[in-house]
C-alpha cells in the first residue's frame, strides 16, 4: 500500500510515533493512574502527586501541600482507539495501605475515547490526608491491563 509516496509500513510507523496516537489491536489499556490533592481554601487541585511526594500533615497544609487538603481526586487514564466506544469495564479499588481495609470500590463502563485516544475515569476520595492509600485499577475485557498507585499520606507531630 502507498499513501502519497509512503509505504503502508512507513505510514503506520509515522502514526505510532505521533503524540496521542493509539493503535491498540487488543483493545484499550490503562495508561496510568494519577492523584491530585483538592485544596480546601482555594477549591483548586494540585499537580499530580509524585511518587516521592512529602504528604506529611497535608490536612493542615504541610509537606508538599500548598494549602490544607482533606480530599483527593484519582484519575485513571485509559488509552485506546480514537473515537472508539469499546466494551469493557474498569474496576477501581482503594485500600488503606497498612491494614488492607477497602475504602472504596467502583466499577465503571467505558465511554467514547477522545480524538487523542484517551478516556478518563475520575474517583473522588473524601477524608484523606493521614492514612496511606493504595489505588488499584484493572480493566476487564480488551487487554485486561492493570495499574496501581501508592499515595503516601502520613500525619503526626
Amino acid at each position: 500500500m502507498r499513501v502519497r509516496g509512503i509505504t503502508g509500513a512507513a505510514f503506520i510507523t509515522v502514526l505510532l510515533s505521533m503524540p496521542g496516537a493509539a493503535l491498540a489491536a487488543d483493545g484499550p489499556n490503562i495508561e496510568r493512574v494519577e492523584a491530585r490533592l483538592f485544596y480546601s481554601h482555594s477549591g483548586s487541585l494540585s499537580a499530580p502527586i509524585a511518587p516521592d511526594a512529602a504528604l506529611w500533615n497535608v490536612i493542615i497544609g504541610e509537606g508538599d501541600a500548598s494549602e490544607p487538603s482533606e480530599s483527593t481526586l484519582v484519575d485513571v487514564i485509559l488509552r485506546g482507539e480514537p473515537g472508539d466506544y469499546p466494551p469493557g469495564v474498569l474496576d477501581i479499588v482503594v485500600t488503606e495501605t497498612r491494614s488492607g481495609k477497602v475504602v472504596l470500590k467502583r466499577t465503571s463502563a467505558l465511554g467514547i475515547f477522545s480524538a487523542q485516544g484517551r478516556f478518563h475515569v475520575p474517583v473522588w476520595l473524601s477524608d484523606t490526608g493521614c492514612i496511606p492509600l493504595t489505588v488499584k485499577a484493572s480493566l476487564r475485557g480488551g487487554g485486561g491491563s492493570r495499574a496501581s498507585l501508592d499515595i503516601p499520606f502520613h500525619c503526626g507531630e
